[in-house]
């Protein structure tokens, strides 16, 4: 779950990173859309904790990647 959660904030920030390009992609391929420029304009305030929660969510994925490679009995990878 973990994963999910992450990939989700890891869209929101990227749409909001290159919320003009978004907008115009959505102009062009969704022109009934037009709320998306609209939520990521009142998402735009929200972009600095948005990057902190991306760091925590790295920080406890890696830690949780590490847990399971750690458990491994081999190193499939490395045969």
């Amino acid at each position: 779950m973990l994963f999910q959660v992450y990939m989700v904030v890891l869209v929101v920030w990227l749409a909001l990173i290159f919320r003009d390009e978004v907008a115009a992609l959505q102009q062009r391929w969704l022109p009934k859309l037009a709320v998306i420029p609209r939520l990521l304009q009142r998402l735009l305030p929200l972009l600095r904790p948005i990057e902190t929660v991306m760091l925590v969510l790295a920080v406890l994925l890696g830690a949780y990647t590490g847990f399971l490679l750690s458990a491994l009995k081999s190193y499939p990878m490395l045969k």
